[in-house]
């Protein structure tokens, strides 16, 4: 008998702000039950942008007022009296844009199969113990001569955004005095798993969110998986679980003053240098063959600006 066991959390805490929820949303349930003897099959898909402008740009908008000069970001008060005073704490929000897509793909033959699911899609503002993508299933399998299931999920989370002062994203009052501004940011995470197996049970919760009306909550994005025998005994075939992460964080200094002529007049602006300061990678991929007494792995993925 082999027996493998894995537990793996991880977490990040950098500075992706949240996308606001759209003035219509939408929600979309859906419940899957299947008690079979033969052939089942299921298959899901979901693509889904979101933006706080336009999703046809090209390229991700600064905020208004805020022009980007190579490394350079300045910012010019439209017809305000220039103070100062002023200056990192003009509100600016930059373009954010979030990509989210998963899928499963279930088949299952020649052999006794019960399949449920729940899935949830909320496009609205989530808090902190909510999700915009919430999916979880439960599979038990046991083949006939020759039979067999596939099953694989995957979730992938893709975040990128100009830099915007934190006083226009944050509900935290205090959260300024951390980061005046949440600085650019590029920050991919894709998880997911696959089993094809003989006989065996199959439970896996997959869940996303980046749809909120304030940055205080974070992104997220995981994926569980857990492969055990059904009743007292133990899985036959092969299980794998997969986490690959991209980030790619910037920072913003803090201003410069300088003179600009434009129609003719001078106007007092602020220049910030906005440069790449973190670009970090990781993979990791856990496997378990042929006979799975105990297959466990977690995967969680969390992002945005540390006030606690």
């Amino acid at each position: 008998m082999a027996m493998l066991v894995l537990l793996v959390s991880i977490g990040a805490v950098m500075a992706d702000p949240m996308v606001n929820q759209t003035p219509e949303i939408q929600g979309l349930t859906t419940g899957t039950t299947m008690n079979v003897v033969g052939l089942a099959s299921e298959n899901d898909a979901l693509a889904w942008q979101d933006s706080n402008n336009a999703l046809t740009t090209s390229s991700l908008k600064m905020g208004s007022g805020y022009y980007q000069v190579g490394p350079y970001v300045i910012y010019i008060p439209g017809g305000a009296p220039v103070t100062d005073a002023m200056y990192g704490t003009t509100a600016g929000t930059g373009q954010v844009l979030y990509t989210v897509a998963y899928d499963e793909a279930t088949t299952a033959f020649n052999g006794a199969v019960s399949y449920n699911k729940g899935l949830a899609i909320n496009t609205g503002n989530q808090v902190a113990t909510q999700s915009n993508l919430k999916a979880n299933k439960i599979v038990t399998f046991d083949a006939t001569e020759g039979g067999k299931i596939t099953s694989s999920e995957d979730l992938l989370v893709d975040g990128a955004g100009q830099f915007s002062n934190t006083a226009s994203k944050m509900l935290c009052p205090f959260a300024a005095s951390t980061s005046t501004f949440i600085p650019p940011f590029c920050n991919i995470v894709q998880t997911g798993s696959s089993v094809d197996l003989t006989s065996g049970r199959l439970v896996t919760s997959s869940n996303e969110r980046s749809v909120a009306a304030t940055s205080d909550s974070g992104v997220e994005a995981g994926h569980d998986i857990s492969v055990t025998g059904i009743g007292n005994g133990v899985a036959a075939g092969s299980a794998d679980a997969y986490i690959k992460v991209h980030i790619q964080e910037g920072r913003v200094s803090s201003p410069t003053y300088v003179w600009l002529t434009t129609n003719d007049q001078e106007i007092l602006a602020s220049e910030y240098q906005v440069q790449k300061t973190e670009d970090l990678t990781y993979s990791e991929v856990s496997s378990a063959s042929p006979v799975i007494a105990k297959f466990t792995k977690s995967m969680d993925y969390k992002s945005g600006l540390n006030t606690l």
